[in-house]
């Protein structure tokens, strides 16, 4: 039997309508479940960003935080260096002093027995002529007294640290180095010494410096200044660096002279020597 033309016609016009209908929620379907995936996509990115930024501000609260103890360490390491170098210059200071101290008078001598006008007057003593060393020896100049090399001692170290003091570096230097020239083992040749590290030092010269300051450990290893030395050995290893043999300075400062102000710089530089250490190593 064969449908008509027209018949066939409706009927494809009836089933695109049944799929049609049968297809539209199914795409009704498909959009709600799109727009539900993109509300959640938002919202988790949303709050992975707020994670995120709350881990930020948190390690920015830290770093801050950070900043704040190194500042006051910093400030504190500053204090105590500047209370050490002050009380070098007092002491160096009143060490000075005594060269404009009047010399302490010598006592009066003994009032003469009185005369007897009655006695005999004595008679008076042979002259003796001038041997032949002494008249050998009229023209040669005498040699300066102990006083009189212990005051040009102290009235050159007084002005080489004068010069010190003023932050003419290369004059103070010149100064020591003159001073160490000719009293080698003066009364202030290990405190010139050291001053002449510091010369070298205040101009960042690390190397030089720790050629002075080893040298006066060496030849005066009982003088005071013996601790500011090894400080400084330590602080100038740290600047190039080399942490292990800054750590063994600063640490020997601390088992030798546990109660000085060098020993308290020392404790404040190796708690940064563990930070810069942390810091390399990832610790």
């Amino acid at each position: 039997m064969r449908v008509p033309q027209r018949v066939r016609g409706g009927l494809g016009v009836v089933v695109a309508l049944v799929l049609s209908a049968a297809a539209a929620p199914v795409l009704a379907a498909d959009a709600r479940l799109e727009d539900r995936v993109a509300r959640l996509e938002r919202v988790i990115e949303h709050q992975r960003g707020s994670a995120v930024e709350l881990q930020l501000q948190q390690l920015q609260s830290e770093m801050q935080a950070l900043r704040g103890q190194v500042e006051v360490q910093q400030f504190e390491i500053q204090r105590l260096e500047r209370q050490l170098r002050q009380q070098s210059i007092d002491i160096d200071a009143r060490l000075n002093g005594a060269r404009a101290r009047p010399e302490t008078p010598e006592p009066p001598a003994a009032l003469e027995a009185p005369v007897d006008i009655n006695q005999p007057e004595p008679a008076p003593a042979p002259v003796r002529s001038a041997t032949p060393a002494a008249a050998l020896g009229a023209g040669v100049p005498s040699l300066p007294s102990p006083e009189t090399a212990a005051g040009d001692e102290r009235d050159a170290y007084g002005k080489a640290f004068d010069l010190l003091k003023a932050r003419k570096y290369d004059q103070a230097r010149a100064a020591f180095e003159s001073l160490l020239g000719r009293y080698p083992q003066g009364r202030y040749a290990d405190n010139a010494r050291y001053w002449l590290g510091e010369t070298f030092y205040g101009q960042r010269d690390y190397d030089a410096a720790l050629t002075a300051f080893e040298d006066l450990v060496r030849r005066h290893p009982a003088s005071p200044k013996v601790p500011g030395a090894l400080l400084k050995m330590g602080y100038i290893h740290f600047e190039q660096r080399d942490f292990e043999q800054s750590r063994a300075r600063l640490e020997q400062v601390i088992d030798n002279y546990p109660n000085s102000t060098e020993s308290r710089l020392a404790r404040a530089r190796l708690a940064r020597l563990d930070e810069v250490e942390g810091v390399a190593t990832g610790r």
